[in-house]
């Protein structure tokens, strides 16, 4: 029998729950959710169960210099409901 994301997520001990997320970090004047790819799947699943639109944006460090040069950019990321670290070279600088 499948589990629910919600399911999975208790389970699982993930800081993963749709409505809030948890961890946040600031890294090169940008805030990012340090999520491991099963936290990120979860948020995924629970809200596409739910029905919720939600933006999941990611941050590399190109678009860390798009944020800081195009203030639509900077809008975008305002809207997301989560953004995370996709490329090595922020991976890197978090630590």
């Amino acid at each position: 029998m499948k589990k629910t994301a919600h399911e999975s997520a208790s389970k699982s001990g993930s800081q993963a729950v749709l409505g809030q997320i948890q961890r946040h970090i600031r890294v090169l004047g940008v805030m990012l959710n340090p999520l491991t790819m099963n936290e990120l799947t979860t948020l995924v699943e629970q809200s596409i169960e739910c029905g919720d639109r939600h933006i999941f944006a990611n941050h590399n460090l190109h678009s860390v210099y798009l944020f800081h040069h195009n203030a639509a950019m900077r809008q975008f990321y305002r809207l997301a409901y989560c953004t995370y670290v996709e490329g090595m070279g922020l991976l890197v600088l978090a630590r």
